[in-house]
């Protein structure tokens, strides 16, 4: 269990039962400030495109619960290399890809060391939101 959360104002995150489910479990709650999705940035953008390759799979598959979909997205999401960064996220996160991963082997092997692959990482996002600065 996470020490501590942080969450937008979602009537979900701010009722009685979730805060009396922090109490129970020693969870500090943290939120954003009201009508400022800056606050939370990063986490709308990550399920903004989680949201549309659910919807894809929704379309496609009738049969499969959207639950079991979110699973199956997300899984891909973690373990697919990232636009900007060039890495999975689960790399970055952990070091390692799972034994299951949708990678050819021959692209897990090509991966720097985790404190090295970080770095890059790092610097390409810093040039990226550089170059969308510029856009704007």
């Amino acid at each position: 269990m996470p020490k501590t959360t942080f969450k937008d104002r979602n009537a979900a995150f701010t009722s009685s039962k979730f805060k009396k489910f922090l109490k129970h479990h020693n969870i500090r709650q943290l939120l954003t400030s009201a009508n400022r999705p800056q606050c939370n940035g990063k986490n709308e953008r990550v399920n903004q495109t989680l949201v549309a390759k659910l919807r894809c799979k929704v379309n496609s598959t009738t049969k499969t619960p959207w639950t079991k979909l979110l699973e199956q997205v997300t899984y891909e999401y973690n373990n697919s290399p990232h636009d900007v960064t060039g890495f999975p996220p689960a790399y970055l996160m952990f070091g390692t890809l799972p034994y299951d991963s949708p990678l050819p082997n021959q692209v897990k092997l090509n991966y720097p060391p985790i404190q090295q692959a970080r770095q890059i990482a790092v610097n390409r996002t810093i040039k990226h939101h550089k170059i969308n600065k510029q856009r704007l």
